[in-house]
């Protein structure tokens, strides 16, 4: 039972540092020796659990290695195609001065932004210079006969 494994800690050492691990009393020389321990390869099955908690695992650190550099290439991939989607739609979108801006008046078409401002701001000047048409055109909102004319209107159309 108290078998060497290759050189190092024996089985029955290295169950000790192990109780001793898991109390969380070993030094970092001792997790050092365990680590070697565990990194062995052929250990009995009985250390097949501490090795998966532990996470040490000889055979697989270079795939575990390999499997880091791809999801970091991955990774960058993805940053780079995102940034150069984002270049080329910023391009876009702004390349093509399309007018966003605009207004009826009239029946006429205004693109002009100064022109349309000056427009909205007449028509409030208008609005605010005469308060008794927003109140005519209030009074109206609650004239019962106003609202059954405008219904007939639509009722008899369809």
């Amino acid at each position: 039972m108290n078998k060497m494994i290759k050189k190092g800690l024996t089985t029955i050492e290295a169950e000790n540092l192990l109780e001793k691990y898991y109390e969380g009393a070993t030094t970092v020389e001792e997790e050092r020796q365990l680590q070697q321990f565990l990194s062995q390869k052929d250990l009995p099955l009985r250390f097949e659990a501490d090795q998966a908690i532990l996470g040490y695992f000889a055979e697989s650190r270079p795939e575990t290695k390999k499997q880091a550099s791809i999801v970091s290439f991955i990774r960058w991939s993805s940053v780079a195609a995102t940034l150069l989607v984002g270049f080329f739609l910023a391009k876009f979108l702004f390349s093509n001065q399309v007018q966003l801006n605009y207004a009826y008046v009239n029946g006429q078409k205004i693109t002009n932004i100064k022109e349309i401002k000056a427009q909205a701001m007449a028509s409030l000047q208008i609005i605010a210079s005469s308060p008794d048409e927003v109140q005519a055109s209030t009074r109206d909102l609650n004239n019962n006969e106003i609202i059954n004319q405008e219904l007939a209107v639509f009722s008899s159309n369809h």
